[in-house]
């Protein structure tokens, strides 16, 4: 009888293991957005991991991200996502909400790791610049642009 409810118990222990090794999918990824042939699948992908604020009229993105949620001991995830998004410049409010503006903000050349085309963003105005823990901001009004920056591994603190 022991023999039994000790199988049984080895059973349900395998069960409860295998079923949680099952039940997330790994969010992993090392994306340029230019694997994407429309905005609409861009915009898609992008969803997955950053909650819009506002609509997108178009973007372009590198999202690394290391989905440490399952193997034996889950941790917390970690993430560098880089993006220049459009958007209308009334909606700007919503993307800085309980953010700070920074006076002498980092000086880091986002644009140039996407890798996009030549011509494809131009972005020549002077950003404004909002941060909080984990997130910078440039604004670029005259284009209607901000480019993102959201990270647990960025090598400067944000504020």
């Amino acid at each position: 009888m022991a023999d039994l409810l000790r199988c049984r118990f080895h059973i349900l222990w395998l069960a409860i293991f295998v079923l949680g090794c099952w039940g997330n999918k790994d969010k992993t990824t090392h994306t340029f957005s230019r694997a994407f042939s429309s905005t609409e699948e861009k915009l898609e992908f992008f969803k997955s991991y950053v909650s819009p604020h506002s609509e997108i009229k178009d973007l372009d993105f590198l999202i690394h991200y290391k989905d440490n949620s399952g193997g034996s001991i889950p941790g917390p995830s970690d993430w560098d996502i880089i993006a220049i998004i459009k958007i209308d410049n009334d909606k700007i409010p919503l993307w800085i909400e309980d953010m700070e503006q920074l006076e002498n903000p980092p000086s880091i050349q986002l644009l140039e790791k996407l890798e996009l085309p030549a011509g494809r963003w131009e972005i020549s105005s002077k950003p404004v610049c909002y941060a909080s823990k984990g997130k910078i901001v440039f604004i670029h009004k005259p284009e209607k642009s901000i480019i993102l920056y959201y990270s647990t591994m960025a090598p400067f603190d944000f504020n």
